[in-house]
């Protein structure tokens, strides 16, 4: 990859690149390969997840029973988990076509009741204004 990447500027940059990238990784097989540091600062197991995987196992334990999306980073994997795990709890959740279509359905579902919520970055939160403020406008919980 490395060799695809730097090739346009020449072997003597290519060969750096590739001398530093081997540097370190037989730095790291000759250090580090053989310990497991994963419970060393605590002694104890610790589970090892995203903020994201945080967020939307807060939001289970929170309740919801709605969930859409558009893929879009940096919400994507809050999609992406919920779609594995929500089912379990009885979270519906959807992808929809567009940021637009997201909001209007989590729109839809806390108006008839359903604690629901969506997830987006902020490009894709722009294109949320009007149904944010029909959410606004007839009070529903989104």
């Amino acid at each position: 990859m490395l060799r695809e990447t730097f090739r346009r500027k020449g072997d003597k940059i290519v060969d750096a690149n590739v001398g530093v990238a081997s540097a370190g990784y037989q730095y790291a097989v000759e250090h580090y390969a053989k310990r497991d540091y994963r419970w060393q600062l605590s002694g104890k197991r610790r589970m090892v997840v995203s903020g994201n995987e945080l967020f939307g196992m807060g939001a289970l334990a929170a309740g919801c029973k709605f969930y859409a999306a558009y893929p879009m980073t940096p919400a994507s994997s809050i999609l992406h988990w919920l779609v594995r795990y929500g089912p379990r709890h009885g979270t519906v959740v959807k992808q929809a076509e567009d940021e637009i279509a997201v909001m209007n359905m989590t729109v839809g579902a806390g108006h008839v009741g359903v604690r629901a919520m969506c997830g987006t970055s902020g490009g894709g939160f722009a294109l949320m204004t009007e149904a944010v403020g029909l959410a606004g406008m007839t009070e529903t919980p989104a």
